[in-house]
């Protein structure tokens, strides 16, 4: 989208870039050369006071987890209510990795007007994993002991919230002294004017955890609100094959419950100095599609010679089953049984 090049919204001259080898710290250009490579928690495990003291995940964003006997586990978070429905896939969350979720469900209160929320708690109420809910998704969050990679070091670049009025929004934003990109991106952001790419208006906010944040007139179809993730020449047969119909207007501009897919230009964008890596472990670690029918869902991707990467499994930090995908350039996708997002 805005900011690189060629920014055509349409499926059909997609490229079908080859799998990058697997990243290593050796020899990686870096965004930002001081951070250190992160440490990856898995978002299912549950530990215990023990596993705590080792700096192991408490994805908890606001209420503290209570400090059972040593070696005891804290309960998992009830199972989600499911309604039924039609069992189509619908937007559901973006998930981050972060040293400190409650600094960072503050950050987007603070910036982007999200909600933060009770998004599941046990069967006795005593944890609660706390969220920020958009106008269009939920934002969840793991914690990790060291600073994940920065997300533009993968093929989810950024995600993106639209306005109408873009010079006005950056200076609200100035003015609550959000924490711009660098000028080399955007140089006359810090001036108060917007940059430009076509008839696209557009700047960018980066959280500490290296998460960058695009804020922008277009494209569509929101006009308003959390409206896009963007990808670096992304494998769109891969989407369109995940998604099926939840993927709405694939030929145009493609989204999926007003959230757009957009794509970074289809071809020569890919920085030759960066080995990019996979979104496992990033700042933006994945991004998560509901259904009321998983085992629908995981047969259709199945029989559509997708690998499952990660089988089902109930998330006990979140209240829901789903199992992990990946596309071919290292995005990676997760399928949650839960209700439609409202």
């Amino acid at each position: 989208m805005a900011g690189s090049p060629d920014t055509g919204p349409g499926l059909e001259s997609a490229s079908q870039p080859s799998v990058p080898p697997p990243a290593s710290t050796d020899g990686m250009t870096h965004v930002t050369p001081e951070s250190p490579a992160p440490t990856a928690i898995p978002e299912a495990s549950n530990p215990g006071a023990n596993d705590r003291a080792a700096g192991s995940l408490t994805p908890d964003g606001g209420s503290p987890l209570p400090e059972p006997d040593p070696g005891a586990r804290v309960a998992p978070c009830a199972p989600r209510p499911v309604a039924a429905d039609d069992g189509a896939l619908r937007m559901h969350h973006v998930h981050f990795n972060t040293r400190d979720p409650a600094t960072s469900i503050a950050f987007v209160e603070r910036f982007f007007s999200a909600t933060a929320i009770d998004f599941c708690t046990d069967e006795a109420g005593s944890r609660v994993t706390r969220a920020a809910k958009t106008e269009r998704a939920y934002f969840l969050y793991t914690r990790v002991d060291a600073p994940p990679s920065d997300m533009r070091l993968n093929r989810l670049a950024h995600i993106g919230f639209n306005t109408p009025d873009v010079e006005a929004e950056l200076a609200r934003l100035l003015a609550l002294d959000a924490p711009l990109a660098d000028a080399s991106v955007c140089a006359t952001a810090a001036e108060g004017t917007p940059c430009n790419t076509f008839t696209v208006q557009w700047f960018y906010v980066d959280n500490d955890e290296g998460a960058r944040f695009e804020i922008a007139s277009g494209p569509g179809p929101s006009a308003s609100g959390f409206a896009h993730l963007h990808l670096v020449e992304p494998s769109y047969p891969f989407f369109e094959d995940v998604l099926g119909a939840a993927l709405q207007d694939p030929r145009g501009t493609p989204h999926v419950d007003g959230v757009n897919m957009v794509a970074s230009g289809r071809s020569g964008v890919l920085d030759p100095n960066i080995v990019y890596e996979d979104t496992r472990g990033a700042a933006v670690d994945h991004v998560g599609f509901s259904t009321t029918d998983l085992e629908g869902a995981l047969g259709r991707i199945e029989a559509a010679g997708i690998p499952i990467e990660e089988p089902i499994s109930f998330k006990e930090n979140y209240g829901f089953r789903s199992f992990m995908l990946r596309s071919p350039e290292g995005v990676w996708v997760e399928i949650v049984e839960d209700s439609p997002f409202m």
